[in-house]
C-alpha cells in the first residue's frame, strides 16, 4: 500500500508537456517561413528572361534584325542605281549612266525611245560603245581602284555578317551547345563586318577623282565632290543600312548574357 501510495503521489513527469510541443511547432513553422520568404526574395532579385519556347526574345531580336541587314546589302549591291550620270555625248544622242560597286549600265538616246534597254557590263569586261558614240569602252581600270576597293570591302563585309547569320542559327536551334562561345564568335564576325562595310562606304566617293567619272560629273568632280552627278538610291539605301548593321554586335553580347541567364535558370 505504500508503494502504490507513493507511485500515486509522486507520478513519472511526461516526455513532452503540451507547452514545449506547441513550442516545438511554432518554431518549425517559422524556421519554414523564412526559408520561404529568402527564396521567394531571391527570385525576385534574378527575374527571368522572356522566353518563347525556351529560346530568348533577345537572340530572336538580333537574329531578325541580321537577316534584314542582309537583305538590305544584297539588294543594294545588286543594282547599279549608285551613281546617276545625265549627259548630253553628241547633238544626235543622250546617254543616262549608271555606276555600281560591281557593274554600270548606260541607256542610250535618252528622252527620244523609251522603249531602249539599257546595255550592262561588268567593270572588268566593258562592252559599250556600239556605235562609238562614247568611249566608255577605253575604261582604264586604274582610275577607278577605289571602286574595285570599295566592292571588295563592301563584298567582305556582307559575307561575314552571313556567315554570323548562320552561327546564330544553329545556337537557335541547338541551344543546350554552348552559347556563350558561339555569340562571341558572331559578335567578332558581325563587328569585323561593320568596319568592311563602313570602309566600302568611305571609299566609293573617291572614284569622282578620277579621269572616268570627271568626263561624266564634270571638271568640279573630285574626291567626296560628286559634281553634275547625283547619288542613286542604292547607295542611300546601302548607307542606312550600314549605319544600322552597328547595331548588330551589341546585340549579340546581350544575346549572349541572356543565354547564359536563361542556363542558370536550367530553361535550357
Amino acid at each position: 500500500m505504500r508503494y502504490a501510495q507513493l507511485s500515486c503521489k509522486d507520478p513519472a513527469p511526461p516526455l513532452f508537456t503540451p507547452d514545449l510541443e506547441t513550442k516545438a511547432m511554432a518554431s518549425s513553422r517559422t524556421e519554414s517561413t523564412r526559408n520561404l520568404i529568402h527564396s521567394s526574395s531571391s527570385h525576385k532579385l534574378r527575374p527571368r528572361p522572356v522566353t518563347v519556347s525556351g529560346v530568348s526574345v533577345a537572340s530572336t531580336t538580333w537574329l531578325a534584325c541580321t537577316f534584314l541587314i542582309i537583305i538590305g546589302l544584297v539588294v543594294a549591291a545588286g543594282f547599279p542605281q549608285w551613281t546617276t550620270i545625265n549627259s548630253p555625248t553628241t547633238s544626235l544622242q543622250a546617254i543616262n549612266i549608271e555606276t555600281g560597286l560591281f557593274y554600270m549600265c548606260y541607256t542610250p538616246g535618252l528622252g527620244q525611245d523609251s522603249s531602249v534597254q539599257p546595255i550592262c557590263s561588268l567593270y572588268v569586261y566593258p562592252e559599250f560603245s556600239p556605235s562609238n558614240r562614247t568611249n566608255l569602252a577605253s575604261i582604264d581600270l586604274s582610275d577607278i581602284v577605289y571602286l574595285f576597293t570599295s566592292s571588295i570591302c563592301y563584298g567582305v563585309g556582307t559575307c561575314l555578317i552571313m556567315l554570323s547569320l548562320i552561327i546564330g542559327i544553329v545556337a537557335y536551334c541547338k541551344p543546350r551547345i554552348k552559347e556563350k562561345s558561339i555569340y562571341l564568335v558572331a559578335f567578332v564576325l558581325q563587328l569585323f563586318a561593320c568596319l568592311f562595310l563602313l570602309a566600302g562606304m568611305v571609299l566609293f566617293p573617291l572614284i569622282y577623282h578620277s579621269d572616268f567619272a570627271r568626263q561624266f560629273c564634270g571638271t568640279q568632280a573630285d574626291y567626296y565632290v560628286r559634281g553634275k552627278c547625283s547619288v542613286g538610291w542604292c547607295a542611300q539605301l546601302a548607307m542606312v543600312v550600314v549605319s544600322l548593321s552597328f547595331y548588330l554586335p551589341p546585340l549579340a553580347i546581350f544575346s549572349m548574357n541572356i543565354a547564359d541567364g536563361l542556363k542558370s535558370y536550367g530553361c535550357c
